[in-house]
């Protein structure tokens, strides 16, 4: 996985932001999910979608094990 996204990342024109709309942890605080808004943008292209992100904490620290990601549904503009 890292070598397939070393380049994606190495790119001076590529940028990955994301907004985080909720987070829960399961009540022994070892699992826990974050959801929200991303965006990339690579030069004029720029793609919006959702993303989930699926934590564990190990040895105290939080690791992503899952992280999904959708690009957002256009919705076609009303015909007059």
């Amino acid at each position: 996985m890292r070598a397939f996204y070393q380049p994606v990342f190495a790119n001076k024109d590529f940028n990955l932001t994301w907004s985080p709309n909720d987070a829960e942890a399961s009540k022994d605080g070892t699992l826990a999910y974050t959801f929200g808004q991303y965006e990339a943008r690579n030069g004029k292209a720029i793609s919006r979608g959702i993303y989930t992100t699926v934590w564990r904490k190990v040895e105290g620290r939080w690791k992503v094990v899952l992280d999904l990601g959708s690009t957002a549904l256009v919705q076609p503009k009303p015909q007059n």
